[in-house]
């Protein structure tokens, strides 16, 4: 890419997780080459009757980055190319003929999710121990053979190239972009359908229709997307910028700096937050972000003078999240596990 841009991925188990002995079901990934960079989180339906989540959140994160490796190189970025196999730029950029490659694009991912759980249910059957442990209507449909559920998911696939950047999403979780005027925003607002521990998931019937997207062709300073370890942890939205404004901050100290603050903070996010398994990705532009964190320092210095309270906890690295954030984290109790509409 003649963008320099750089992937990260970060996941910790949730400390209510660590209490009751529950597996992370918090899964990521990432990939780059010279034509592309991905980042995948996946989240784990955490209730009892999807006990195979975390192999479901696995094949999640693998399927997106290999059908968005596939998407991505069947894509010809000059018009001018005479290739009948490709697709061209222009039609991507068009949102009528938009529409349809990106519906394929996800049934590939849907196609190759299944494939992967029917794969891993074949050769693990599911034990009688662990179906005599669950409800009657979970016991009686997975004995009947509809067992996809049990590996249900949710899905946030963020890829950039120099051309254009695009985040698909499936159930809750939050993506962020700090855009080249150094606006922090939520463009992919939530699913109406997850709220109240209710998500949607990979695992419905009507999966395909669940799926939504946003696309752009500026090139922004960074792209960032979290599971719901994350955003619930918050009591707000403008809470959640400052956090990632101080998480951009730290990334203009360097690639390396900016990822170990990142991976010591989490596991303080969901000790003080809502305990579930927390999971953050992003995409980095290293030519813009120092000067971005530079003009982000200046913001912080100007709020600190006007009201500490306020910006104390974008001191010039994630040191001060860590020791003055804790005011900001939500301090509702975790919930037992998430419901999912129905699944197949």
């Amino acid at each position: 890419m003649k963008t320099n841009c750089k992937p990260f991925v970060c996941s910790t188990q949730g400390a209510d997780h660590i209490r009751r002995g529950v597996v992370c079901q918090d899964a990521v990934g990432s990939f780059e080459d010279s034509l592309m960079n991905i980042a995948v989180v996946s989240d784990g339906h955490g209730s009892a009757q999807y006990f195979r989540s975390d192999m479901g959140a696995k094949f999640v994160v693998e399927a997106a980055i290999e059908s968005l490796k596939g998407f991505v190189s069947s894509l010809s970025f000059n018009d001018n190319d005479d290739v009948q196999d490709k697709i061209p730029f222009s039609h991507l950029c068009s949102e009528s003929a938009r529409s349809d490659i990106v519906r394929d694009l996800v049934e590939n991912i849907l196609v190759s999710w299944h494939e992967k759980v029917d794969l891993h249910y074949k050769n693990n059957p599911f034990e009688d121990e662990i179906l005599d442990s669950l409800s009657e209507k979970y016991k009686t449909k997975y004995r009947s053979g509809k067992y996809v559920s049990a590996y249900g998911a949710t899905m946030i696939a963020i890829v950039q190239t120099d051309y254009f950047w695009m985040c698909l999403q499936i159930g809750d979780g939050i993506f962020v972009k700090v855009d080249d005027k150094y606006a922090i925003t939520m463009p992919l607002p939530l699913d109406d359908e997850c709220q109240n521990e209710v998500t949607t998931s990979i695992c419905q019937d009507n999966a395909l229709s669940k799926f939504h997207y946003v696309f752009g062709t500026d090139i922004p300073v960074a792209l960032y997307a979290a599971s719901d370890g994350v955003d619930d942890s918050y009591d707000d939205d403008e809470m959640l910028k400052l956090v990632y404004r101080g998480i951009t901050t730290v990334f203009g100290k360097g690639y390396d700096y900016g990822f170990q603050e990142v991976k010591e903070y989490l596991p303080v996010i969901t000790k003080n937050g809502k305990g579930d398994d927390t999971s953050m990705i992003g995409i980095i532009n290293l030519d813009s972000v120092s000067d971005c964190a530079a003009f982000f320092r200046n913001q912080i210095e100007e709020e600190q003078q006007k009201n500490n309270s306020v910006a104390s906890i974008e001191n010039n690295d994630l040191d001060s999240l860590q020791t003055n954030g804790n005011s900001l984290l939500s301090k509702d109790e975790d919930s037992s596990g998430e419901n999912v509409s129905e699944c197949n």
